[in-house]
């Protein structure tokens, strides 16, 4: 294994057990687009915290919570 992608394969564990990430990152963790992850982040029933102006900041472990409410709200309406 080459050292660029076994440097690779470390970043990517180390993303994989951030506590805290942004709206890219969420993006990505949820597989959606991020201007619609931006979208979820500036809903007010979203966990998610403005650090100064711009910085959008998302819990993993409130994400992975308010995920799992909405599939529940969504297979309660079924």
């Amino acid at each position: 294994m080459a050292p660029s992608s076994k440097l690779g394969g470390i970043m990517n564990m180390v993303n994989d057990y951030k506590q805290y990430m942004n709206v890219e990152e969420m993006a990505e963790y949820l597989g959606i687009g991020r201007s619609y992850a931006y979208t979820l982040a500036r809903m007010e029933s979203f966990p998610s915290f403005k650090a100064g102006k711009r910085k959008i900041i998302i819990s993993r472990c409130l994400l992975d919570e308010w995920a799992s409410n909405q599939i529940k709200m969504k297979s309660d309406r079924v």
